[in-house]
């Protein structure tokens, strides 16, 4: 079992990592996005007190890290007309410039659009994507995506059926 550790700031990542963390995952929003969207959520925690600073702390996040996995939460449950372009080339630029692993996403219109850029193996479902059966797993595997997270009410029993 690996540990997934939320982050708001790299002074984290160390304590963290000490505590035997295994994987990191934070919420940031595009450089363009308050000017584009204001007032609307990049991810379910979009208040600044539980969002990266900047693309220069996530930086430091994925060299601090130590080589384990860091994902950016993209994973609002909707976005207006528009901002899944924004989205696919922001989620473009974190995996390529700046070392993150994937990102947490839970809305479909993105998953679907990141698939079409070729990230869909990239792609964490959302636990607010309320993967709850097998058919609903077995949708996002055929979307490609590389793991599921599965709402925190699910039970053990359910989780095995959906494995």
């Amino acid at each position: 079992m690996k540990i997934l550790a939320p982050l708001r700031h790299s002074d984290e990542v160390r304590p963290l990592l000490d505590a035997g963390a295994g994987e990191f995952y934070c919420g940031l929003a595009p450089p363009t996005w308050a000017g584009a969207f204001a007032g609307v959520a990049v991810h379910r925690r979009s208040s600044a007190s539980a969002s990266v600073p900047d693309l220069a702390d996530l930086d430091r996040i994925v060299a601090r890290a130590a080589g384990r996995p860091v994902f950016a939460t993209l994973n609002a449950t909707s976005y207006p007309a528009g901002a899944v372009a924004t989205l696919v080339a922001f989620a473009r630029t974190l995996v390529d410039a700046h070392g993150v692993a994937g990102v947490i996403v839970a809305e479909l219109e993105l998953v679907l659009a990141l698939r079409e850029a070729g990230l869909a193996g990239r792609v964490h479902v959302s636990s607010l994507a309320t993967c709850r059966n097998p058919g609903a797993a077995a949708f996002w595997r055929r979307l490609g995506v590389s793991r599921v997270i599965l709402p925190r009410h699910v039970t053990l029993a359910e989780i095995e059926q959906t494995a």
